[in-house]
């Protein structure tokens, strides 16, 4: 009997999107995604649901550099909030919010555009994509 094949995960997992980083002739593609585990991290480190706007709105600009952190655990691994620290700096700091916050909401189910807006918001089931 063969065993449950693990790959399903990665084709189930949540979208990705990508940071585009460039500085000194470097240029580095970083892929941002807002998991739960990722969403764990930022609760456990800053104490952020990141599913309360008002939490989110609240956010000190330092506190993004562990959110993006957060958020490159699942394709960069092993990457440290001091590393990330070294490659968001205010010239990119918007940038890297504006990442974040893209990858998030890919994350969050799609309205109806049809939906009526005095009823119960209703979501279209979207095929998950491997990133």
């Amino acid at each position: 009997m063969a065993g449950f094949d693990k790959s399903i995960f990665a084709q189930l997992g949540a979208p990705s999107v990508t940071l585009t980083l460039s500085a000194n002739g470097v240029s580095v593609d970083l892929k941002v995604c807002f998991d739960m585990k990722a969403i764990g991290l930022v609760k456990q480190k800053l104490g952020v649901n990141m599913f309360s706007q008002e939490e989110l709105k609240n956010v000190v600009p330092c506190d993004w550099t562990t959110i993006l952190w957060a958020g490159l655990q699942r394709y960069q691994g092993n990457v440290s909030v001091d590393e990330v620290a070294l490659i968001m700096n205010p010239g990119n700091y918007q940038l890297c919010v504006e990442k974040c916050l893209e990858a998030f909401t890919a994350t969050l189910p799609k309205v109806q555009a049809d939906a009526d807006p005095t009823t119960e918001p209703t979501t279209t089931e979207q095929p998950a994509t491997a990133q």
